[in-house]
Protein backbone atom coordinates (compact mmCIF):
# COMPACT_ATOMS: atom_id res chain seq x y z
CA UNK A 1 0.00 0.00 0.00
CA UNK A 2 0.94 3.62 -0.30
CA UNK A 3 -0.75 6.94 1.20
CA UNK A 4 -0.79 10.48 -0.10
CA UNK A 5 -2.39 13.60 1.53
CA UNK A 6 -5.40 15.36 0.44
CA UNK A 7 -5.88 19.20 1.97
CA UNK A 8 -7.98 21.53 2.12
CA UNK A 9 -8.38 24.44 2.93
CA UNK A 10 -11.42 26.97 2.43
CA UNK A 11 -11.04 30.83 2.23
CA UNK A 12 -14.72 31.27 3.04
CA UNK A 13 -17.78 29.57 3.46
CA UNK A 14 -18.32 27.38 0.31
CA UNK A 15 -18.95 23.95 -0.36
CA UNK A 16 -16.09 22.45 -2.68
CA UNK A 17 -14.96 19.29 -4.47
CA UNK A 18 -12.35 17.42 -6.72
CA UNK A 19 -11.82 14.13 -8.15
CA UNK A 20 -8.31 12.75 -7.40
CA UNK A 21 -7.23 10.44 -10.66
CA UNK A 22 -5.03 7.43 -10.00
CA UNK A 23 -3.15 6.12 -12.87
CA UNK A 24 -1.80 2.99 -12.41
CA UNK A 25 -0.71 -0.46 -14.25
CA UNK A 26 -4.25 -2.58 -13.02
CA UNK A 27 -4.78 -4.67 -16.35
CA UNK A 28 -8.62 -4.09 -14.87
CA UNK A 29 -8.98 -0.50 -13.76
CA UNK A 30 -5.86 1.76 -15.44
CA UNK A 31 -7.62 4.83 -13.90
CA UNK A 32 -9.38 4.55 -10.24
CA UNK A 33 -11.13 7.66 -9.26
CA UNK A 34 -11.14 9.27 -5.65
CA UNK A 35 -14.20 11.88 -5.15
CA UNK A 36 -13.51 14.81 -1.97
CA UNK A 37 -15.60 17.21 -0.90
CA UNK A 38 -16.19 19.48 2.03
CA UNK A 39 -18.02 22.79 2.96
CA UNK A 40 -16.07 25.85 4.73
CA UNK A 41 -17.24 27.02 7.68
CA UNK A 42 -16.97 31.38 7.95
CA UNK A 43 -18.84 34.47 7.99
CA UNK A 44 -18.64 36.54 4.47
CA UNK A 45 -19.76 40.45 4.59
CA UNK A 46 -22.12 42.14 1.76
CA UNK A 47 -22.90 45.52 1.96
CA UNK A 48 -25.54 46.56 -0.24
CA UNK A 49 -25.19 49.06 -2.03
CA UNK A 50 -20.81 48.22 -2.39
CA UNK A 51 -21.45 51.60 -5.04
CA UNK A 52 -24.09 54.63 -4.84
CA UNK A 53 -23.97 57.73 -6.96
CA UNK A 54 -26.23 60.98 -5.19
CA UNK A 55 -26.75 62.44 -8.27
CA UNK A 56 -26.69 66.27 -7.92
CA UNK A 57 -28.24 66.76 -4.26
CA UNK A 58 -29.26 70.03 -3.50
CA UNK A 59 -26.73 71.84 -1.32
CA UNK A 60 -27.62 72.53 2.37
CA UNK A 61 -29.82 69.61 2.00
CA UNK A 62 -28.66 66.20 3.52
CA UNK A 63 -29.62 62.80 1.92
CA UNK A 64 -29.09 59.66 4.07
CA UNK A 65 -29.12 56.42 2.21
CA UNK A 66 -29.55 53.07 4.16
CA UNK A 67 -26.81 50.96 3.34
CA UNK A 68 -27.13 47.10 4.59
CA UNK A 69 -24.32 44.89 6.44
CA UNK A 70 -24.99 41.30 5.85
CA UNK A 71 -23.96 38.13 6.75
CA UNK A 72 -24.28 35.31 3.49
CA UNK A 73 -22.01 33.58 5.17
CA UNK A 74 -22.73 30.23 7.45
CA UNK A 75 -21.24 31.20 11.20
CA UNK A 76 -21.84 34.34 12.65
CA UNK A 77 -20.20 37.85 11.38
CA UNK A 78 -18.90 39.71 14.13
CA UNK A 79 -18.78 43.59 12.70
CA UNK A 80 -15.88 45.30 15.06
CA UNK A 81 -15.32 48.68 13.71
CA UNK A 82 -17.16 51.27 10.95
CA UNK A 83 -14.79 53.90 9.29
CA UNK A 84 -16.02 56.58 6.53
CA UNK A 85 -12.36 57.00 4.20
CA UNK A 86 -12.91 60.77 2.68
CA UNK A 87 -10.86 64.06 1.84
CA UNK A 88 -14.65 65.77 2.34
CA UNK A 89 -16.37 67.06 5.12
CA UNK A 90 -19.69 66.75 3.83
CA UNK A 91 -19.61 62.53 3.89
CA UNK A 92 -20.30 60.82 6.86
CA UNK A 93 -22.05 58.09 8.12
CA UNK A 94 -24.59 57.31 11.41
CA UNK A 95 -23.98 54.23 12.74
CA UNK A 96 -27.68 54.33 14.08
CA UNK A 97 -27.08 53.21 17.69
CA UNK A 98 -29.93 53.66 18.86
CA UNK A 99 -31.13 50.70 16.93
CA UNK A 100 -28.36 48.58 16.87
CA UNK A 101 -26.27 49.00 20.00
CA UNK A 102 -22.48 49.57 20.42
CA UNK A 103 -19.95 47.57 18.21
CA UNK A 104 -19.01 45.13 18.20
CA UNK A 105 -22.56 43.72 16.46
CA UNK A 106 -23.43 39.82 15.98
CA UNK A 107 -24.68 39.46 12.80
CA UNK A 108 -26.81 35.35 12.58
CA UNK A 109 -26.26 33.65 9.16
CA UNK A 110 -28.81 35.72 6.55
CA UNK A 111 -28.98 38.45 8.60
CA UNK A 112 -28.29 42.18 8.42
CA UNK A 113 -27.73 45.55 10.48
CA UNK A 114 -28.64 48.56 8.42
CA UNK A 115 -26.68 51.94 9.16
CA UNK A 116 -26.62 55.34 7.30
CA UNK A 117 -24.37 57.15 4.81
CA UNK A 118 -25.00 60.60 4.98
CA UNK A 119 -24.49 63.42 2.15
CA UNK A 120 -24.99 67.02 2.93
CA UNK A 121 -23.28 69.25 -0.09
CA UNK A 122 -22.19 72.40 0.51
CA UNK A 123 -20.89 73.36 -2.08
CA UNK A 124 -20.97 72.59 -5.75
CA UNK A 125 -18.01 70.40 -6.27
CA UNK A 126 -17.76 66.39 -6.60
CA UNK A 127 -17.53 64.56 -3.00
CA UNK A 128 -15.98 60.92 -3.06
CA UNK A 129 -15.96 58.86 0.38
CA UNK A 130 -15.60 54.70 1.02
CA UNK A 131 -17.44 53.49 4.14
CA UNK A 132 -15.47 51.14 5.68
CA UNK A 133 -16.72 48.55 7.67
CA UNK A 134 -14.11 45.64 9.84
CA UNK A 135 -15.48 42.53 10.61
CA UNK A 136 -13.88 38.57 11.43
CA UNK A 137 -14.53 37.60 7.74
CA UNK A 138 -11.74 35.77 6.93
CA UNK A 139 -11.48 36.35 3.27
CA UNK A 140 -11.97 40.53 3.54
CA UNK A 141 -11.60 41.95 6.67
CA UNK A 142 -12.18 45.09 5.52
CA UNK A 143 -15.27 45.49 3.12
CA UNK A 144 -15.81 48.90 1.20
CA UNK A 145 -18.70 51.07 -0.26
CA UNK A 146 -18.41 53.77 -2.32
CA UNK A 147 -20.39 56.72 -2.30
CA UNK A 148 -20.25 59.51 -4.75
CA UNK A 149 -21.86 63.27 -4.97
CA UNK A 150 -21.82 66.37 -6.36
CA UNK A 151 -23.76 69.47 -4.63
CA UNK A 152 -25.86 71.77 -6.55
CA UNK A 153 -27.17 74.91 -6.63
CA UNK A 154 -31.23 75.75 -7.03
CA UNK A 155 -31.13 77.71 -10.50
CA UNK A 156 -32.06 81.17 -10.05
CA UNK A 157 -35.42 82.80 -10.31
CA UNK A 158 -36.59 85.76 -11.94
CA UNK A 159 -39.83 87.70 -10.96
CA UNK A 160 -41.08 90.73 -12.55
CA UNK A 161 -43.73 92.70 -10.75
CA UNK A 162 -45.48 95.80 -12.51
CA UNK A 163 -45.81 98.64 -9.73
CA UNK A 164 -49.81 98.89 -9.80
CA UNK A 165 -51.04 102.95 -8.61
CA UNK A 166 -52.65 101.36 -5.78
CA UNK A 167 -56.25 100.15 -5.75
CA UNK A 168 -58.12 100.59 -2.28
CA UNK A 169 -62.09 101.06 -1.75
CA UNK A 170 -62.26 103.54 1.00
CA UNK A 171 -66.26 103.09 3.05
CA UNK A 172 -66.23 106.31 5.19
CA UNK A 173 -69.47 105.09 7.97
CA UNK A 174 -69.64 108.64 10.01
CA UNK A 175 -71.75 108.90 12.54
CA UNK A 176 -74.95 111.33 12.10
CA UNK A 177 -75.73 112.30 16.29
CA UNK A 178 -76.30 115.98 17.31
CA UNK A 179 -72.82 115.88 19.06
CA UNK A 180 -71.10 115.03 16.12
CA UNK A 181 -70.91 118.32 14.70
CA UNK A 182 -67.54 119.14 15.64
CA UNK A 183 -66.31 115.75 14.88
CA UNK A 184 -67.56 116.42 11.31
CA UNK A 185 -65.90 119.63 11.01
CA UNK A 186 -62.75 118.12 11.86
CA UNK A 187 -63.08 115.67 8.71
CA UNK A 188 -63.74 118.80 6.71
CA UNK A 189 -61.05 120.38 7.74
CA UNK A 190 -58.63 117.38 6.95
CA UNK A 191 -60.10 115.90 3.75
CA UNK A 192 -57.11 117.72 2.01
CA UNK A 193 -54.70 115.97 3.81
CA UNK A 194 -56.33 112.57 3.03
CA UNK A 195 -57.03 113.26 -0.53
CA UNK A 196 -53.36 115.26 -1.49
CA UNK A 197 -51.91 111.97 0.56
CA UNK A 198 -53.67 109.43 -2.03
CA UNK A 199 -53.37 111.30 -5.19
CA UNK A 200 -49.78 112.22 -4.57
CA UNK A 201 -49.11 108.81 -4.28
CA UNK A 202 -50.65 107.60 -7.35
CA UNK A 203 -53.43 105.88 -6.09
CA UNK A 204 -56.60 104.91 -7.68
CA UNK A 205 -59.33 104.68 -5.17
CA UNK A 206 -63.22 104.84 -4.46
CA UNK A 207 -64.65 106.69 -1.60
CA UNK A 208 -68.48 106.11 -0.46
CA UNK A 209 -69.93 107.53 2.58
CA UNK A 210 -72.71 106.43 4.32
CA UNK A 211 -73.97 107.47 7.89
CA UNK A 212 -74.25 105.31 10.90
CA UNK A 213 -78.39 104.97 10.33
CA UNK A 214 -78.49 104.72 6.69
CA UNK A 215 -76.32 102.15 4.05
CA UNK A 216 -77.03 104.40 1.41
CA UNK A 217 -74.14 105.92 -0.33
CA UNK A 218 -74.48 109.70 0.00
CA UNK A 219 -73.59 111.13 -2.99
CA UNK A 220 -71.67 109.68 -5.92
CA UNK A 221 -68.67 107.71 -5.87
CA UNK A 222 -65.55 109.76 -5.17
CA UNK A 223 -62.16 108.60 -7.54
CA UNK A 224 -59.08 110.31 -8.07
CA UNK A 225 -60.84 111.90 -11.24
CA UNK A 226 -63.42 113.83 -9.20
CA UNK A 227 -63.62 117.41 -10.26
CA UNK A 228 -63.10 119.54 -7.14
CA UNK A 229 -62.26 116.26 -5.12
CA UNK A 230 -62.11 117.80 -1.31
CA UNK A 231 -65.64 120.05 -1.98
CA UNK A 232 -67.17 116.54 -2.98
CA UNK A 233 -66.07 114.91 -0.35
CA UNK A 234 -67.25 117.18 1.91
CA UNK A 235 -70.70 117.85 0.28
CA UNK A 236 -70.75 114.07 1.54
CA UNK A 237 -70.56 114.94 5.19
CA UNK A 238 -74.14 114.15 6.70
CA UNK A 239 -74.47 116.84 9.06
CA UNK A 240 -75.91 116.47 12.31
CA UNK A 241 -79.33 115.81 14.05
CA UNK A 242 -79.70 112.05 14.91
CA UNK A 243 -80.71 110.53 18.06
CA UNK A 244 -77.19 108.93 19.14
CA UNK A 245 -78.38 105.56 18.58
CA UNK A 246 -76.23 104.91 15.54
CA UNK A 247 -75.58 101.14 14.21
CA UNK A 248 -72.23 101.67 12.39
CA UNK A 249 -71.32 98.15 11.96
CA UNK A 250 -74.89 97.14 10.96
CA UNK A 251 -74.88 100.14 8.63
CA UNK A 252 -71.65 99.11 6.54
CA UNK A 253 -72.77 95.20 6.94
CA UNK A 254 -76.18 96.15 4.85
CA UNK A 255 -74.15 98.87 2.66
CA UNK A 256 -71.72 95.91 1.14
CA UNK A 257 -74.61 93.54 1.06
CA UNK A 258 -75.05 91.91 -2.60
CA UNK A 259 -76.89 94.71 -4.51
CA UNK A 260 -76.00 97.04 -1.91
CA UNK A 261 -74.62 100.70 -3.34
CA UNK A 262 -70.92 98.98 -1.77
CA UNK A 263 -71.78 95.37 -2.16
CA UNK A 264 -70.07 92.65 -4.35
CA UNK A 265 -70.61 93.44 -8.44
CA UNK A 266 -71.33 96.77 -8.06
CA UNK A 267 -69.44 99.87 -9.40
CA UNK A 268 -67.52 100.53 -5.79
CA UNK A 269 -66.56 97.13 -4.53
CA UNK A 270 -63.59 96.19 -6.77
CA UNK A 271 -62.03 92.69 -6.70
CA UNK A 272 -58.06 93.48 -6.99
CA UNK A 273 -58.31 96.62 -4.52
CA UNK A 274 -57.97 96.86 -0.80
CA UNK A 275 -61.33 97.38 1.21
CA UNK A 276 -60.87 99.60 4.30
CA UNK A 277 -63.54 100.57 6.38
CA UNK A 278 -63.37 103.99 8.32
CA UNK A 279 -66.01 104.12 11.36
CA UNK A 280 -66.26 107.60 12.82
CA UNK A 281 -68.47 108.17 15.99
CA UNK A 282 -67.97 109.59 19.13
CA UNK A 283 -71.08 107.37 20.87
CA UNK A 284 -71.78 103.87 21.15
CA UNK A 285 -72.74 101.04 18.68
CA UNK A 286 -76.07 99.58 19.02
CA UNK A 287 -75.93 97.22 16.16
CA UNK A 288 -77.18 93.78 16.71
CA UNK A 289 -75.10 91.28 15.84
CA UNK A 290 -71.39 90.41 17.81
CA UNK A 291 -68.59 92.74 16.29
CA UNK A 292 -66.67 89.00 15.29
CA UNK A 293 -70.00 88.38 12.78
CA UNK A 294 -69.61 91.22 11.33
CA UNK A 295 -66.22 91.30 10.53
CA UNK A 296 -66.40 87.53 9.42
CA UNK A 297 -69.01 88.66 6.77
CA UNK A 298 -66.23 91.37 5.66
CA UNK A 299 -63.51 89.81 5.54
CA UNK A 300 -65.81 87.62 3.41
CA UNK A 301 -65.52 90.24 0.40
CA UNK A 302 -61.80 89.58 -0.08
CA UNK A 303 -60.41 86.51 -1.90
CA UNK A 304 -57.11 87.43 0.81
CA UNK A 305 -58.57 87.86 4.15
CA UNK A 306 -55.67 90.50 4.37
CA UNK A 307 -56.84 93.21 1.75
CA UNK A 308 -59.47 94.11 4.52
CA UNK A 309 -58.27 97.08 6.92
CA UNK A 310 -60.71 98.61 9.58
CA UNK A 311 -59.86 101.78 11.20
CA UNK A 312 -61.81 104.02 13.43
CA UNK A 313 -61.80 107.56 15.06
CA UNK A 314 -63.72 107.60 17.80
CA UNK A 315 -63.51 108.39 21.94
CA UNK A 316 -60.72 106.85 23.49
CA UNK A 317 -60.74 103.06 24.45
CA UNK A 318 -62.11 102.08 26.66
CA UNK A 319 -63.59 104.88 28.53
CA UNK A 320 -63.72 107.51 26.07
CA UNK A 321 -62.62 111.18 26.15
CA UNK A 322 -64.62 115.10 26.44
CA UNK A 323 -67.71 113.02 25.90
CA UNK A 324 -66.98 110.75 23.48
CA UNK A 325 -67.16 107.40 23.77
CA UNK A 326 -65.28 104.44 22.57
CA UNK A 327 -66.75 102.58 19.70
CA UNK A 328 -65.98 98.94 21.18
CA UNK A 329 -67.21 97.46 17.50
CA UNK A 330 -64.91 99.45 15.58
CA UNK A 331 -62.26 99.01 18.33
CA UNK A 332 -62.13 95.06 17.89
CA UNK A 333 -62.62 94.88 14.15
CA UNK A 334 -59.42 97.54 14.17
CA UNK A 335 -57.41 95.33 16.20
CA UNK A 336 -58.23 92.25 14.37
CA UNK A 337 -57.52 93.76 10.91
CA UNK A 338 -54.16 95.24 12.40
CA UNK A 339 -55.99 98.42 11.66
CA UNK A 340 -55.67 101.59 13.30
CA UNK A 341 -57.70 103.10 16.27
CA UNK A 342 -57.79 106.96 16.34
CA UNK A 343 -58.74 109.26 18.76
CA UNK A 344 -61.48 112.23 18.08
CA UNK A 345 -60.54 114.01 20.84
CA UNK A 346 -57.90 115.30 19.18
CA UNK A 347 -57.99 118.72 18.32
CA UNK A 348 -55.85 118.45 14.58
CA UNK A 349 -57.18 115.46 12.22
CA UNK A 350 -54.76 115.92 9.84
CA UNK A 351 -52.45 113.22 10.88
CA UNK A 352 -55.37 111.30 11.72
CA UNK A 353 -56.14 111.29 8.00
CA UNK A 354 -52.32 111.00 6.68
CA UNK A 355 -51.89 108.05 8.73
CA UNK A 356 -54.89 106.30 7.12
CA UNK A 357 -53.95 107.24 3.57
CA UNK A 358 -50.51 105.66 4.46
CA UNK A 359 -51.91 102.82 5.63
CA UNK A 360 -54.17 101.80 2.41
CA UNK A 361 -51.34 101.97 0.70
CA UNK A 362 -49.39 98.85 2.42
CA UNK A 363 -50.45 96.39 -0.12
CA UNK A 364 -48.20 97.70 -3.22
CA UNK A 365 -45.03 98.73 -1.51
CA UNK A 366 -44.05 95.89 -1.79
CA UNK A 367 -43.03 92.46 -3.61
CA UNK A 368 -44.10 88.83 -2.54
CA UNK A 369 -42.03 86.50 -3.81
CA UNK A 370 -43.15 82.95 -4.95
CA UNK A 371 -40.16 81.42 -3.23
CA UNK A 372 -38.37 81.95 0.05
CA UNK A 373 -34.61 83.23 -1.23
CA UNK A 374 -31.21 83.15 0.00
CA UNK A 375 -31.23 86.58 1.14
CA UNK A 376 -27.47 87.22 0.11
CA UNK A 377 -28.97 86.62 -3.58
CA UNK A 378 -31.44 88.70 -3.98
CA UNK A 379 -30.86 90.87 -6.44
CA UNK A 380 -33.41 94.10 -7.59
CA UNK A 381 -33.54 96.61 -10.36
CA UNK A 382 -36.30 98.75 -11.42
CA UNK A 383 -36.88 99.71 -15.13
CA UNK A 384 -33.92 98.16 -16.04
CA UNK A 385 -31.85 99.67 -13.38
CA UNK A 386 -30.81 97.79 -10.65
CA UNK A 387 -30.85 99.33 -7.27
CA UNK A 388 -28.38 98.53 -4.03
CA UNK A 389 -29.90 100.54 -1.55
CA UNK A 390 -33.58 101.71 -0.54
CA UNK A 391 -35.08 98.08 -0.71
CA UNK A 392 -34.91 95.52 1.80
CA UNK A 393 -35.78 92.10 1.69
CA UNK A 394 -38.92 91.04 4.84
CA UNK A 395 -37.76 87.64 5.75
CA UNK A 396 -41.29 87.19 7.74
CA UNK A 397 -43.78 88.29 4.74
CA UNK A 398 -40.78 86.87 2.16
CA UNK A 399 -41.23 90.10 0.01
CA UNK A 400 -39.17 92.68 -1.30
CA UNK A 401 -40.05 96.27 0.12
CA UNK A 402 -39.28 99.81 -1.06
CA UNK A 403 -38.12 102.89 0.81
CA UNK A 404 -39.99 104.80 -1.47
CA UNK A 405 -42.65 103.17 -3.55
CA UNK A 406 -41.82 103.11 -7.17
CA UNK A 407 -43.64 105.03 -9.91
CA UNK A 408 -46.64 103.54 -11.45
CA UNK A 409 -46.15 101.49 -14.32
CA UNK A 410 -42.99 100.80 -12.61
CA UNK A 411 -41.14 97.15 -13.77
CA UNK A 412 -39.59 95.54 -11.08
CA UNK A 413 -37.52 92.54 -11.68
CA UNK A 414 -36.13 90.66 -8.47
CA UNK A 415 -33.51 87.69 -9.00
CA UNK A 416 -32.54 85.51 -6.21
CA UNK A 417 -31.27 81.60 -6.19
CA UNK A 418 -34.10 79.88 -3.30
CA UNK A 419 -33.40 78.34 -0.50
CA UNK A 420 -33.23 74.70 -1.08
CA UNK A 421 -36.63 72.92 -0.58
CA UNK A 422 -34.94 69.89 1.28
CA UNK A 423 -37.43 66.79 1.66
CA UNK A 424 -39.00 66.53 4.99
Amino acid sequence: SATFAATYEPRTAEASEVDVLIHSNDPDEEFTIVHLQGTGLAPVIQLDPWSYDYGAADIGCAVALPVAIRNVGNTDLIVTDLTYLTASSELSFDALEAVNGPLPWTVAPGGEVEISAIYLPTDDLRDEGYLQVSSNDPYQGAAEATQIGQGQLPPLVTETFVQDSGLADLLFIIDDAAAMEQAQARIAASAETLLDSMVDAGMRFHIGVITARSPIFQGAILTEATPDMEDAFISQLPGVGGTGDGQPAEMAWQATRSGADAGPGGAFLRDDALLAMIFISDGPDTSPTDWSIYLSDFQALKTDSDDLQIHAISGDYPDGCDGASAADNAYEMSVATDGLYLSACAINWNPHMEAIAERVQRDFRGCELSQFPDPDSVEVSVDGVPLTERWAYNNTDNNVTFDETPEPGAVITITYRPMPSCPG
